[in-house]
């Protein structure tokens, strides 16, 4: 009998939260766009390779979350990008790193708004025979942690047209092997309209100097449904890529909607190396 080479995986969840379906609460400080308390999520099984990191729910506003271990929080991984409407479903981060063994994991947040809570648990990948090697680092950047966002892109006011691109890094600290990205309505927090109507946009993400960006990502579609009244999809990721250290990271986007409010879009990156 043949076996194949690849033993795939195991997986165990920190945080779930039976009695009501969702994750552990987690938050924000009562002063805005400030971190709240660590709170534990449970002690890490041996041999993760891997997690993924979910919000179950989230009160309507910005969060930017931090992953930390050890009796000292030490953060593995910085501000996750939030920002969605009470009525979005969950949120999805896959993070290609490992956690040691027999650590409590932990996370605490901040948000737009006064204590705000988001609901998480984390999903642990534990590695077979012959998984991938990880990655070691989370750096992100972008992030705005004055008021719970990331770099705004404008499309311009012509519908359908790339407008010009935004700087999301001058350079980057470290290598880059794989790149999340973390997308936000500019003002889809408690001051929104309290309906959109259908929008679309079609981001690019280049790196090199202003005015001779090479694209590595192109036309990445995003869509704000009237039902919904936020990003549909906000995370991507992680892609695989090769940016060394010291790079600059742009984007620029297109969209229908040329509303000098609503077209506009905030976007955070991780890099992972």
């Amino acid at each position: 009998m043949d076996f194949p080479l690849y033993h795939g995986a195991s997986y165990a969840v920190l945080g779930a939260d039976t009695a009501d379906s969702e994750g552990t609460d987690i938050t924000a400080s009562v002063s805005t766009n400030v971190k709240g308390a660590w709170v534990s999520l449970g002690t890490i099984p041996n041999g993760v390779v891997g997690f993924d990191v979910i919000a179950h729910k989230q009160d309507g506003t910005s969060f930017l979350i931090d992953i930390g271990i050890g009796a000292a929080q030490n953060i593995v991984v910085p501000n996750l990008y939030i920002r969605r409407r009470l009525n979005a479903g969950s949120c999805h981060f896959h993070i290609p790193l490992p956690l040691p063994a027999g650590q409590t994991l932990y996370a605490r947040c901040q948000s737009g708004s006064s204590s705000k809570i988001v609901g998480i648990s984390v999903l642990c990948k534990i590695a077979g025979a012959t998984c991938p090697v990880p990655l070691g680092v989370a750096t992100d950047y972008g992030t705005d942690t004055s008021d719970t966002g990331g770099v705004t892109v404008d499309p311009g006011g012509t519908a359908h047209a790339k407008g010009s691109w935004t700087q999301i890094v001058a350079s980057t600290a470290r290598d880059i092997r794989q790149l999340l990205l973390m997308f936000g309505g500019a003002v889809e927090n408690t001051n929104s309209p309290s309906t959109r109507t259908y929008a679309s946009w079609l981001f690019d993400i280049g790196i090199g100097a202003a005015a001779s960006e090479k694209i590595i990502i192109p036309n990445l579609g995003l869509v704000v449904a009237s039902v919904s009244d936020c990003l549909n999809d906000a995370i991507f990721g992680p892609f695989d890529v090769n940016i060394p250290a010291g790079t600059r990271i742009a984007a620029r986007c297109q969209s229908s909607d040329i509303d000098a409010t609503y077209r506009l879009l905030d976007l955070t990156i991780l890099g992972f190396d």
